[in-house]
């Protein structure tokens, strides 16, 4: 197997960029998505928009719990991928992404059971209105069981198809994996306004129109990414540039026009599988995977727990304009993050190759690169909200109430995306090297025993009002970033083991 790559030496900023530009963009788009599913879901009009969009965010916070099993073997997957093939033992590298994707699907399956169970407890937990309204025949809690049904059957290959994206940016092939995305966002934006508003041959759906044209997307990603792994295949850009219009100047020609172009290709120097390797499971593999994912994944259960309980509390305000702002914000606050977190993952994968070739200055320069870039981008989301967060969120709903709510909401959440985006930075270091344990439990332990009880104490038992939502955020997210910086500093990340 042949790499024509290597990221573990060079410039260490330019591979930064290098590796995370695709994924910010295969990011990007996937966030455009949800944000165009927002937009033509508005155009159902009414009360019927405003309940379909609190009804996706109810069930988008629902659908994290199913999560579990995904960030189990996907966490994990980063340390050990990305530090075979900084080691050069590409052969390892392709049977540990054999294991991952044959231990992907298998627990998806699981988690597509348990999130069919459990889908209406947590829906009515997070606090799904079960009233019907006599306007629209409908509830949140019944779009929320149709779209969610929908996408839960769908579980074992979206954990899959993440697990290609993994793969791909693990070894220094992040724009197949930006490829995967794009063709999928395409796909789901082509197919929503037929599939949500019954334009042409189909019948108008809903927000279940929205739900299965997410599913049809997401298998042709599943089948091309399961394609080109199988093939050895991988697609590059080729660079050149245009001329025209030649004019003879002596013994040669000069080019009145150039221009740079850029083109897909696919070349045979990608990671190979063997797709007979996804029928040998290898326990050794199992059980180190879940040593190194049980703690950040059983974290992650956590967060959506509180998750869950955070809506539970904004519900208690009984109103579905300020879930529907609340909803928007999410996406909107996701069109910064899906960036932030393609940015985060590829400094994860490097930190594992520059760890797995013993350059561990170049891992944490990695790091503190991309703190960099984050804060810039940030803190120019802060000035964007503030000045023109009425006119953004007119464009997803025409509800004067749900305009003013988010224009507030808006300036707060990125106030506390600010602060996030630098810790989640420096949690890739813990991502790359496997170093997982004591981040988790400190971050948890802020969650619990701060976060929540000042949420509860501030909404349910001061009545204060909704803006405590994110003021909460900031102050608990304040304290997780100091405690995250100081075990960076401490540094036994560096010399953690996979």
């Amino acid at each position: 197997m042949e790499t024509d790559r290597d990221f573990t030496k060079g410039s260490i900023f330019k591979n930064l960029i290098a590796m995370a530009w695709p994924g910010i963009m295969g990011r990007f788009f996937e966030n455009v998505h949800d944000i165009i599913d927002l937009i033509w879901i508005g155009f159902l009009g009414g009360f019927l928009a405003v309940q379909s969009q609190a009804a996706l965010v109810l069930f988008g916070v629902v659908f994290m719990f199913m999560f579990i099993f995904n960030n189990l073997f996907g966490l994990s997957s980063v340390s050990i991928i990305s530090r075979y093939w900084g080691e050069k033992d590409f052969k390892k590298a392709a049977w540990a992404s054999e294991q991952t994707i044959l231990f992907k699907f298998t627990f998806g399956i699981i988690g597509a059971i348990l999130g069919l169970l459990l889908l209406r407890l947590f829906l009515g937990f997070a606090g799904a209105d079960t009233v019907v309204d006599p306007n629209t025949g409908q509830s949140i809690m019944g779009i929320a069981i149709n779209y969610g049904t929908i996408i839960v059957l769908a579980i074992p290959f979206y954990f899959t198809y993440f697990t290609f994206n993994t793969i791909f940016r693990c070894t220094s092939d992040a724009e197949t994996s930006m490829f995967l995305t794009l063709l999928s966002v395409l796909i789901n934006i082509i197919l929503d306004p037929f599939m949500i508003l019954g334009i042409g041959i189909f019948p108008r759906m809903g927000v279940a129109g929205a739900a299965l044209a997410t599913v049809f997307a997401q298998m042709c990603a599943f089948v091309l990414g399961l394609t080109l792994l199988s093939t050895g295949k991988k697609l590059v850009f080729i660079k050149a540039v245009k001329v025209l219009f030649p004019r003879k100047e002596n013994n040669h020609f000069r080019y009145r026009l150039k221009f740079p172009t850029v083109r897909f290709a696919l070349v045979e120097r990608g990671i190979k599988i063997n797709l007979r390797g996804l029928l040998k499971p290898d326990f050794k593999m199992l059980w180190n995977m879940i040593r190194i994912g049980a703690t950040p994944a059983f974290s992650n259960l956590l967060n959506t727990g509180s998750g869950m309980i955070f809506m539970n509390i904004i519900s208690q305000f009984h109103n579905p304009a300020l879930l529907s702002a609340f909803g928007i914000g999410m996406r909107l606050m996701g069109l910064v993050n899906m960036p932030l977190l393609g940015l985060q993952q590829s400094a994860g994968s490097l930190v594992g190759q520059n760890l797995g070739a013993k350059s561990v200055y170049r891992a944490e320069r990695t790091v503190m690169y991309s703190v960099v870039i984050a804060v810039t981008l940030c803190g120019s989301m802060i000035v964007v909200a503030y000045l023109f967060g009425g006119q953004i969120f007119s464009v997803f709903n025409k509800d004067p109430e749900v305009i003013a709510l988010g224009a507030i909401l808006l300036g707060l959440a990125m106030v506390q995306n600010f602060i996030f985006a630098i810790r989640w930075m420096i949690l890739s270091a813990f991502e790359g090297s496997g170093y997982t344990f004591w981040p988790a439990v400190f971050d948890q332990i802020v969650l619990w025993v701060l976060n929540i009880p000042i949420l509860y104490l501030t909404i349910v038992v001061l009545g204060l009002g909704f803006e405590w939502i994110f003021l909460t955020g900031i102050i608990t997210h304040s304290i997780q970033l100091i405690l995250n910086y100081l075990l960076f500093r401490h540094g036994k990340w560096k010399t953690a083991r996979v």
